[in-house]
């Protein structure tokens, strides 16, 4: 069974519970040398920006690794709109255990300009940044970072 990292709206329990049959989560994971932004555009969300993530050294961007199935995989390519609006890659990320999985991870290329999410979208990231434990901080600078960068 595929492994997914989630880092955005999907870290969301309820969004995961709608998008595939199955989902199992299996904790809480980091990708090293990432860092989360908003990026590109979403046809769903306002045109607004969506969150992504960009290569940072010595950052951790933090997510959640999700068990699901082959059919799973499928339905997220389609709601993510892989291979056209999402790449997606394996990448290798470490659980609070230290133990690495190699999982599925869906972002925008750095040729995505980055761009502020509608507030819907914030505030659900936000929530899901809050059941984890996350520091939503992150998120706001990021929200900062893409607002700055679209009027420059």
């Amino acid at each position: 069974m595929p492994l997914y990292f989630a880092y955005g709206s999907n870290l969301d329990a309820a969004q995961m519970a709608a998008r595939c049959n199955q989902p199992k989560l299996v904790g809480i994971a980091f990708l090293k040398d990432h860092r989360f932004v908003f990026a590109g555009v979403s046809p769903n969300r306002e045109n607004m920006g969506v969150g992504s993530m960009r290569r940072a050294e010595n950052c951790q961007l933090a997510g959640v690794v999700w068990d699901i199935t082959d059919d799973d995989l499928r339905a997220l390519d389609a709601k993510e709109g892989y291979p056209k609006r999402y790449s997606r890659a394996q990448m290798q990320v470490t659980d609070l255990h230290g133990k690495t999985h190699v999982t599925y991870v869906y972002f925008k290329t750095n040729e995505s300009p980055l761009n502020p999410p509608c507030q819907a979208y914030l505030n659900q990231v936000v929530q899901a940044y809050d059941t984890h434990g996350f520091d939503s901080a992150v998120l706001y600078a990021a929200y900062e970072e893409a607002r700055k960068s679209r009027y420059c």
